[in-house]
């Protein structure tokens, strides 16, 4: 993707903003991505949760549809990008396994 505005080898920030709109509009939800940081015990890590949800309830509450928790730069280096596109890919998988519980027969 980077490669068309020849300066990267990877996703860019446009790239991931177009993708995360197209995720939202194919799966008609809602994405919302969390970033924190966790003590461990040799250097503090950082942590992506993505979360995938329906409109807000007239409580005001939403709906969690798919729920995705990364640790980022592992098992190796990678870009904050990469780490967005590989927790779509979870969540993508969670929505998936949702559609197809949903069809069994009872």
């Amino acid at each position: 993707m980077g490669l068309k505005r020849g300066y990267s080898a990877g996703a860019d920030l446009v790239d991931v903003a177009a993708v995360l709109a197209a995720f939202e509009a194919i799966n008609s939800v809602r994405l919302s991505i969390r970033l924190g940081l966790v003590k461990e015990e040799k250097r503090d890590t950082l942590y992506a949760t993505l979360e995938a949800f329906e409109g807000v309830e007239e409580s005001g509450e939403v709906k969690v549809l798919a729920s995705a928790r990364l640790r980022l730069g592992f098992p190796s280096p990678q870009t904050m990008e990469a780490a967005i596109l590989q927790g779509l890919y979870k969540l993508d998988a969670d929505l998936a396994a949702g559609e197809f519980a949903r069809t069994k027969v009872k």
